[in-house]
């Protein structure tokens, strides 16, 4: 997971420079292109991010199953023992996110908002959606040359939807 910010810095460091050097001599469409596909990357490895957030959370009730199940007789442990056990220690993690029966999404990202994963994957989403802004910015100024604006805006809604899109698979 660590290797893959790596991996996108590392490409942002090298192909980014060669792409707005000037001597270069790189049309402004295979320019935008690029931009483009550092921000399609980006947003495939904020989908890698939340996968791993996924198997952590579940990786973490399994170790806490296992204890609970330490304690027992080796003979309690059934297929119907396991998955109550398994249940009881989701919910524990959970109850404490809920209200009147409802899981409080907004009280989950608050106590999430500054772990590790999340601050990983804002960075990755911010570099990843300001890619795709520019990159639509910049293919919509190639074709539409004089509504500058508006292909500023473009460049602007294309990015702040990536960015808000990567946030909400979180």
């Amino acid at each position: 997971r660590d290797q893959l910010i790596t991996i996108y810095l590392a490409a942002f460091a090298f192909i980014v420079p060669a792409v707005l050097d000037p001597q270069k001599n790189i049309s402004p469409i295979v320019s935008s292109l690029i931009f483009l596909a550092l921000g399609v990357i980006g947003y495939l490895f904020s989908l890698i991010i939340v996968r791993y957030r996924k198997y952590k959370e579940s990786y973490w009730i399994c170790c806490r199953t296992l204890s609970v199940m330490m304690t027992m007789e080796k003979q309690a442990w059934t297929k119907e023992n396991i998955q109550a056990i398994f249940y009881n220690c989701l919910y524990k993690k959970i109850s404490k996110l809920m209200k009147n029966g409802k899981l409080q999404k907004w009280l989950f990202v608050r106590k999430n908002l500054f772990s590790g994963e999340s601050l990983y994957l804002v960075i990755n989403a911010f570099i990843s959606s300001s890619f795709t802004g520019i990159g639509a910015g910049m293919l919509a100024n190639s074709l539409w040359p004089i509504l500058a604006h508006f292909n500023i805006i473009i460049g602007v809604v294309a990015g702040v939807l990536l960015f808000g899109t990567t946030l909400w698979n979180y």
